[in-house]
């Protein structure tokens, strides 16, 4: 149990696998889980051998007998299992139970991810008897930040060897991440993990190895602050504030006295190369973007605090709607584009997330009170046995009490503007399993659990397989679909649009992972932009029909997002406009489903621009400048709005008007669109043709086949206007 467990700490922040819909949470979850499987398998033998020397009826009223008398001795523990309650009740009536069960594929924090990490208090609050249990995690948690600071570093002085896609950025300068796959996550460890390390250096010896140690620290420091992580700032801050407000209120032993004057030199010195350490960025080319994010720490009108409130006001609104149980366990991404405003919008560009980015928050939107309920008790238990422990006369355990509260500070704070991951959630559970355990001890043993020195006999052969193999068919069951998809679907993901491959990879996750509808959207998308490169119109014909496909699983799957039923009814009103099919969708089908899909979610941009192009393709000119009108006033800086007016107004004749009107997309952005440019500057090139402006629809024409070489109207007008200036 002991070393399994001191794996998993030193693993879980440093592994990740290239290739997968996300490199790294998905594989940290499914390490914290095959762990837990694996202390799971040790229980269950020990209980087949007391089963076999005492018989199970003996063994079963042991163990509830001690059960019955950890619930009540370790409050922290009960608090802990009506959490699990609340998240079993949760998924078990969650819009979607599945998702809930194995969580999205993404950063899975189902309820298998909640039973793995409970599996890490549980194990650490058996081992806090052993007196340095908590050194050793001290140890192992020092090692894996130093790896991952030291990672980090490779990626601020641009050394990386892996060049990885969507990093954060902020004033232009990529933040690090190290192994954890996020600057913000890894800010928050390096806050969780300080404390720890100062204990490991409090606690060793020899010079050398102390001034290494204080060297990690030092290293961590400067990490942190260069993640630009304001979350972990303020984690860090609390940590500072928890270890003093513990170490005071548990008292000092009277015959230590006041520290002597060496004592206090060392934690000058230390509280001074911290200091130093944290604002070594502003010596670097960060440090206008580090001055800058410090300001941002008490701005309230800053765009990410700002788009922190928006999400937070929608996981308060999911909270409203299903107030008793929530959404369901890691459902908030199901629901949040239906939450999504277009002031949210506006800031993050139509993101879309899974997490409320605060803990509290995601736990009222996805288990509503029951879950805020059992969540206050297993804050508060934890607290008072931390605070039992501080008042220990014995130095170590005050000073480990203290130490716990930091640690327990720098996450609960770090979440407040994130989220907790398996790297640090699990980290955050042995800590506090450490002080729920020593609280309930007395220093001493906790005869609680069935193990080697409590159980009759050894394991033998036969209970250790027959375990084995009860515990590996959960895992396969449980763990093994979300991550097996997650990384066939990643690896199609990273593949072009139009790769057949990319097509049998999401094929292959959304039939191994059918709960999770992004699979089925992002297998729809693939097929309806293969249908638009097709060269023949039965190849056409047929991959809208595999988008249309898809697009109903997704929806039937999450009926609650908008966008798949606005990409729905874009394939149904391509469908429609395809002549010389007889099994073709009817124009009145697909119109019904444009307006529904618009009723859904009349400001998403995605949903409108959508809509647009479906009653274009209708040749629904009057609803189709609708629905654009209304994109363009709510997103004026988006271009693809003002790209369908005017491009209903070449449908209509209008070529003064077009030209004008698509002149002014261009000096608009195109967000997250930008190969839509061409066809601005190719409908821009006709109208100026049609206008007689031959010079101007050559020049634009040739910009537009520069940035799309296949676009047929612009090699028309190129064509025609150098004709016409030829002869002229």
């Amino acid at each position: 149990m002991r070393n399994a467990s001191l794996l998993a700490i030193l693993l879980l922040p440093l592994v990740f696998v290239r290739g997968g819909a996300d490199a790294f949470e998905p594989h940290k979850v499914a390490l914290a889980a095959t762990v837990a499987a694996v202390l799971a398998a040790l229980a269950l033998a020990r209980l087949f051998a007391c089963a076999k020397s005492q018989g199970w009826g003996a063994t079963m009223r042991d163990l509830t007998g001690r059960a019955s008398r950890a619930m009540r001795e370790d409050l922290a523990g009960s608090a802990l299992l009506c959490l699990l309650a609340s998240s079993l009740l949760s998924t078990f009536f969650s819009i979607n139970p599945l998702l809930s069960l194995h969580g999205a594929s993404g950063r899975p924090a189902g309820l298998v991810t909640a039973l793995a990490i409970a599996t890490f208090f549980f194990a650490s609050r058996r081992l806090s008897s052993e007196p340095r249990w908590l050194d050793r995690v001290s140890l192992v948690t020092t090692l894996a930040a130093a790896a991952a600071s030291a990672y980090a570093i490779a990626q601020f002085l641009g050394l990386d060897p892996i060049g990885w896609s969507g990093a954060a950025t902020f004033h232009g300068r990529t933040r690090v991440s190290g192994t954890l796959g996020h600057p913000n996550t890894l800010g928050a460890y390096l806050a969780m993990t300080l404390p720890l390390t100062l204990l490991l250096a409090s606690r060793t010896r020899s010079p050398a190895g102390r001034a290494s140690v204080l060297a990690a620290a030092a290293l961590s420091i400067f990490v942190m602050a260069a993640t630009l992580s304001r979350g972990a700032w303020l984690g860090a801050a609390a940590a500072v504030l928890a270890f003093a407000g513990v170490w005071l209120l548990g008292g000092r032993q009277r015959e230590t006295g006041a520290p002597a004057p060496a004592g206090r030199w060392r934690i000058g010195a230390i509280v001074l190369v911290s200091l130093l350490a944290f604002l070594l960025p502003l010596a670097t080319p960060m440090g206008r973007g580090f001055v800058t994010r410090i300001r941002e720490v008490a701005d309230l009108n800053a765009p990410t605090t700002q788009s922190r409130v928006r999400l937070w006001r929608a996981g308060l609104d999911m909270m409203a709607d299903r107030p008793l149980l929530g959404a369901g366990t890691d459902a908030f991404g199901v629901l949040f584009p239906r939450y999504r405003t277009a002031e949210f919008s506006r800031l993050e560009w139509n993101a879309s997330t899974d997490k409320a980015h605060n803990e509290v928050i995601q736990i009222a939107a996805t288990q509503g009170l029951v879950g805020i309920a059992a969540g206050l008790l297993v804050f508060f238990f934890v607290a008072r046995a931390t605070l039992r422990v501080s008042r220990r006369q014995g130095t170590d355990d005050r000073l480990g009490a203290a130490v716990a509260a930091a640690s327990l500070a720098a996450w609960g704070v770090s979440s407040a503007t994130g989220f907790s991951v398996a790297a640090t959630g699990s980290l955050a559970a042995v800590v506090a399993g450490w002080a729920a355990g020593r609280a309930r001890s007395g220093g001493g043993e906790i005869p609680v659990g069935l193990d080697s020195s409590d159980s009759p006999g050894r394991p033998t052969l036969v209970a250790w397989v027959v375990a084995a193999l009860l515990v590996t068919g959960l895992w396969v069951t449980l763990v093994l679909p979300t991550w097996s998809a997650a990384l066939q679907g990643g690896r199609a993901l990273g593949l072009a649009d139009s790769d057949t491959q990319r097509v049998e990879g999401l094929k292959r996750a959304a039939a191994i992972a059918p709960w999770e509808a992004r699979w089925s959207a992002e297998l729809g998308r693939t097929y309806l932009i293969q249908s638009f490169a097709a060269t023949n119109h039965s190849e056409a014909w047929h991959r809208l029909g595999g988008s249309r496909g898809a697009y109903e699983q997704a929806v039937r799957v999450a009926p609650e997002n908008p966008e798949y039923r606005a990409y729905l009814a874009r394939v149904l009103a391509e469908q429609a406009s395809t002549p010389g099919r007889t099994s073709r969708v009817s124009p009145q089908e697909a119109e019904s489903a444009l307006a529904a899909a618009m009723a859904a979610d009349p400001h998403g941009s995605a949903v409108l621009v959508l809509v647009t192009q479906g009653y274009l393709r209708l040749g629904l000119l009057e609803k189709a400048h609708h629905a654009a009108h209304r994109a363009a006033w709510i997103y004026p800086d988006f271009a693809v709005p003002m790209l369908d007016i005017g491009s209903i107004a070449l449908e209509e004749g209008r070529y003064e008007a077009a030209a004008d009107t698509l002149y002014r997309s261009l000096g608009r952005s195109f967000r997250d669109v930008p190969w839509m440019e061409a066809t601005a500057r190719g409908n821009l090139a006709y109208a100026y043709l049609q206008l007689g402006r031959y010079p101007y629809a050559r020049d634009e024409a040739m910009r537009a086949l520069l940035l799309d070489p296949r676009q047929e109207i612009a090699l028309r007008t190129r064509d025609q206007a150098e004709r016409v200036l030829a002869s002229q």
